[in-house]
């Protein structure tokens, strides 16, 4: 499985979040190009994040967590945000058909009106708890400062009694 999240900004389509899946586990990254941050869960449990500075990979982070099949409701893989500013909005790369992606999610630009600024949770979610993830999403992202903007599933190919959930919100404007 392959998706990625996109965003219209003046008229094109700019790649913002990738995920993908494939025998050793599951990654999401932020599409950066060169410092390439990102996540990878691998299916025996192992953990880490990367960021690439000055040609060399960083582990930010690296834990054992449980296997990624004995997650039995849902596991965080990657937290981050994504600014709507033209400078950043202009570095993002386009988007190009792409034979290998299985899913497209494009936000409207609208996403980013008023606060400039969208974030994405993004967890392993067992197929069992999905409702759950469903309804924690609603009651976490939809309250007091936050406007909960999407909930998706991504199916796994390979890691079938799991998916992909990604949560999007954003912060309410000021009153």
């Amino acid at each position: 499985m392959r998706a990625i999240i996109a965003t219209d900004f003046e008229g094109h389509l700019r790649k913002l979040i990738w995920l993908t899946e494939n025998k050793a586990g599951v990654s999401a990254g932020i599409c950066e190009g060169t410092p390439d941050p990102h996540a990878t869960y691998h299916a025996d449990g192992r953990f880490h994040c990367k960021i690439t500075s000055k040609g060399h990979v960083l582990k930010l982070l690296s834990e054992k967590k449980p296997p990624l099949t004995a997650i039995t409701t849902r596991e965080q893989l990657l937290g981050t945000a994504s600014f709507c500013a033209e400078d950043i909005m202009k570095h993002l790369p386009p988007f190009r058909p792409d034979r290998r992606v299985d899913a497209l999610l494009v936000l409207g630009q609208s996403v980013f009106r008023d606060i400039a600024c969208a974030s994405f949770n993004i967890y392993i979610v067992n197929r069992n708890h999905e409702a759950q993830f469903v309804q924690h999403a609603y009651s976490s992202y939809e309250a007091g400062d936050f406007m909960l903007v999407a909930v998706n599933l991504f199916k796994l190919e390979r890691f079938t009694s799991h998916e992909l959930g990604v949560v999007i919100y954003k912060l309410r404007k000021a009153s």
